[in-house]
């Protein structure tokens, strides 16, 4: 590899890899814990949200494939 093709990649390094230039006590410092006690019942609150839209959105394109069959039998009677 020539030196200017490697002024042209930019490095990522993950935090935790040895190549990282942070320390590993810089890292743990800037990410901030939250609480789990009040993300329990949050939790099931937005499962329950999920699970119901999923369930909406299931129905509304079992519909779709419902109605485009029916459609398609209808067109293909037509003479």
């Amino acid at each position: 590899m020539t030196n200017n093709s490697r002024l042209n990649v930019i490095e990522f390094h993950h935090p935790n890899s040895p190549h990282s230039r942070l320390p590993r006590s810089a890292i743990a410092a800037s990410r901030p814990m939250k609480p789990l006690a009040g993300q329990i019942g949050e939790g099931d609150q937005d499962y329950r949200y999920r699970m119901f839209a999923s369930a909406l959105v299931a129905a509304f394109v079992g519909m779709l494939v419902i109605s485009g069959q029916w459609m398609f039998t209808i067109l293909v009677k037509m003479p």
